[in-house]
């Protein structure tokens, strides 16, 4: 026994100095079992904000357009996903294991390479110009790739990897929608691979006044793509369930996640050195469950051009715009008044979770970056004037055929979980809108809590926001499963969305204790 126990011993003695040799060349040392990493003393802005490449393709044929009299060009994409290490918290920290996106990219002198990265690089295409993306699964997990907001003539445009190495899949998308934001996303595991999909501006496209906008060049406009989480002192990422995941993640990858850590474009708490003239920004929430009430330390107003599906009809100024997950803006920030060494924070203040949760803290996920403006910039370029009008919006239809959907708790469940008329959300489609034509749909929600909720292939606007007697309606509910009766219980008149939130969107944000009112129709 003596034997045995000397034997062990050894073992741990020599693994451990394993770990030591190991992690001495990060100026980390982790033995034992792995303890959480305190937020507070990552230190903040070091990091340098990355900017994510843009994918380069490979032109494969020139058609004639249907939409158009011109012809067009279809290209061909090679996306890898792949598993990597990636220097996620600052130097002198451990880097994380992630899960990114592989391509071509074109580089600033004009070359094309091959790279890996954390965020993806972001598609760039033209509206009305199909492309084709041939995904390769380099990873030993299950890979479920979605991009939202994307319509496809296919039945389905998301896929599943499985296990084995190197298993291809081939889709073609259309992008005969709107010039808008969107975004790919892995929906299987945290820390994987996410990016942009933008289906750029054509200065020729009538519906809009691209021609009279002087809006910012490539140089100055940045993806900024925010999430949240948390992590172990060895770099490694905490799990919703406290441990690390599985390869699948599927046993986790439902449940509510709020980390301690803000990322923007995979790195946390970055600073941008930025020149004393307007940028142009687009925020993803890219976070599980995580809403953001973003504003800026000097109170300077967000310029809001666009929404998750495009230009708003006009420029709006905000202080404050609040995103749940998924919902993407496009904005404008006009640094050209600001003093040379001047440091400006964006900063955070929604409760968690949203609206009734805890305040955030101040000193961590109360600050996402920081923009500063060096000694040396001494010369100031004031932004041009937009026009009153980005375009053209058609006034929202009256008595139109309405559908009434019920938000409500699933009490059967411990994690939050909410049931949509009645049936858990984890069920296949039971709700298929024939909306060829528009139609109101109607979202009362009767928990204490927002959640998002995701239009496929459709978009919608925002016709109004009521408050709702929860109780007696919830009494209405359970004594009969009437859900469509609302009249009784309305308290108040109906409000007007936020004029930032006036566009065409994909991704609705339901407050508790409301009843939400949108238009939709197909894209």
């Amino acid at each position: 026994m003596l034997q045995n126990c000397s034997k062990i011993i050894i073992y741990y003695v020599i693994n451990n100095f394993k770990n030591i040799v190991k992690y001495r060349k990060r100026k980390y040392i982790y033995i034992g079992e792995k303890e959480k990493l305190d937020p507070k003393i990552i230190p903040k802005y070091k990091n340098q904000l990355y900017k994510p490449h843009i994918f380069h393709p490979i032109l494969i044929k020139t058609r004639k357009n249907d939409y158009k009299e011109a012809r067009v060009e279809e290209y061909l994409y090679f996306i890898d996903i792949c598993s990597f290490k990636e220097q996620i918290l600052p130097h002198g920290f451990p880097k994380t294991t992630v899960i990114g996106a592989a391509g071509l990219i074109k580089t600033s002198k004009g070359t094309v390479r091959y790279i890996r990265a954390f965020p993806g690089a972001s598609f760039e295409v033209s509206r009305y110009a199909p492309i084709h993306v041939r995904w390769r699964n380099k990873t030993d997990r299950l890979i479920r790739i979605y991009i939202h907001g994307l319509k496809s003539y296919k039945t389905d445009i998301s896929y599943e990897l499985d296990k084995l190495y190197k298993r291809v899949s081939d889709h073609k998308y259309e992008n005969n929608q709107e010039t808008a934001l969107y975004w790919y996303q892995d929906k299987s595991n945290l820390m994987s691979t996410i990016g942009l999909y933008i289906i750029k501006e054509d200065k020729k496209d009538y519906r809009y006044n691209f021609k009279s906008m002087d809006l910012p060049v490539s140089k100055y406009k940045y993806p900024l793509i925010i999430q949240d989480c948390s992590f172990y002192k060895d770099g490694s990422v905490v799990y919703p369930s406290g441990k690390v995941s599985d390869k699948s993640n599927t046993a986790v990858s439902w449940l509510p996640y709020y980390g301690d850590v803000i990322l923007v474009n995979g790195r946390a708490w970055p600073n941008l050195e930025v020149e004393r003239r307007q940028y142009r920004f687009y925020i993803l929430n890219a976070s599980r469950s995580r809403f953001y009430n973003l504003y800026l330390s000097n109170g300077v107003d967000f310029l809001v051009i666009g929404g998750d599906k495009g230009l708003l009809p006009s420029a709006v100024r905000q202080k404050n715009i609040l995103l749940a997950p998924g919902e993407r803006v496009d904005l404008l920030i006009d640094f050209s008044r600001l003093a040379k060494g001047s440091r400006i924070i964006l900063r955070n203040d929604a409760k968690t979770p949203y609206p009734h949760g805890e305040l955030v803290n101040p000193e961590t996920v109360g600050q996402i970056m920081s923009f500063h403006i060096p000694d040396h910039e001494a010369l100031s370029i004031s932004p041009s004037k937009l026009p009153n009008k980005l375009y053209d919006a058609a006034i929202i239809p009256k008595n139109l055929p309405v559908i009434v959907n019920l938000i409500s708790k699933d009490v059967e469940v411990k994690e939050g979980s909410v049931l949509l008329n009645g049936n858990r959300c984890t069920l296949p489609i039971t709700i298929k809108g024939q909306i060829e034509s528009p139609q109101e749909w109607c979202f009362i929600n009767i928990t204490e809590l927002s959640y998002p909720v995701y239009f496929k292939e459709s978009k919608f606007r925002i016709i109004s926001r009521q408050e709702i007697d929860t109780r007696s309606f919830s009494r209405q509910w359970n004594d009969s499963k009437d859900y469509q009766t609302i009249g009784p219980h309305l308290l108040g008149d109906p409000k007007e969305s936020e004029e930032y939130e006036r566009g065409w969107k994909d991704t609705l944000r339901i407050d508790p204790g409301m009843v939400t009112r949108v238009l939709v129709q197909s894209n």
